[in-house]
């Protein structure tokens, strides 16, 4: 065979050792990249926020406090639950002191809780019935509301308190409202001066009238 016929021949082995080297080189690649895995996105979990709403009285503060319940006079309320109910005395018909006792204080520390009434059968309002009482000019009147009284709300009902009203020897704070033909008093007492006046507003809070 003559070189011009080989020089075709190796011509076309080379273009065909291309082609083949090409495709096999392609084939490796399929067979040796990974699969690429999904992204996976981490998320750290964010800190709780911070509650700084403050809690109303009577409500989250006082979900474990003990309750009183007095079925005669129809009224209930919650006291600190590390407290207890040394006593109750029964001044009058309608009158009823409910002593607690504070036991991490020393010297038998106590906090009263007197609750009464008075009947109002016009159905005034305290300040109407105040004034009602004035105008008898009694020797010794009572009290129910004064210039000195400041409005507030007992068991959601609209009525007067006097920070510091006559309950000697107590440090003595007075709520009154009226209520169903009654003119209600709820006093509290402590004989701790001061002290555990936060107390005082938190007890009021829970304050119920059952009947």
């Amino acid at each position: 065979m003559s070189q011009k016929g080989v020089a075709p021949i190796l011509i076309v082995l080379l273009i065909a050792l291309a082609i083949g080297g090409y495709f096999l080189y392609q084939q490796q690649a399929k067979t040796t990249l990974p699969t690429p895995s999904p992204t996976q996105t981490t998320t750290q979990p964010s800190p709780n926020p911070t509650n700084t709403s403050p809690v109303p009285n009577g409500t989250g503060e006082t979900t474990s406090w003990k309750t009183y319940t007095d079925t005669e006079l129809g009224i209930s309320f919650k006291y600190p639950d590390t407290w207890e109910v040394k006593t109750t005395i029964v001044a009058g018909p309608n009158t009823k002191y409910v002593y607690l006792e504070i036991p991490q204080e020393k010297d038998s520390a106590r906090f009263a809780v007197a609750v009464d009434y008075i009947d109002n059968p016009k159905n005034l309002s305290v300040k109407q019935f105040q004034e009602e009482l004035n105008k008898k000019n009694m020797a010794v009147p009572l009290i129910f509301y004064s210039d000195n009284s400041s409005p507030v709300k007992v068991a959601g009902i609209d009525g007067f308190y006097e920070k510091n009203g006559n309950c000697e020897p107590y440090n003595c704070s007075i709520y009154s409202v009226s209520y169903k033909g009654k003119i209600w008093l709820i006093k509290l007492m402590e004989t701790i001066h001061g002290k555990y006046v936060s107390e005082k507003g938190k007890i009021v809070s829970t304050f119920k009238f059952t009947n």
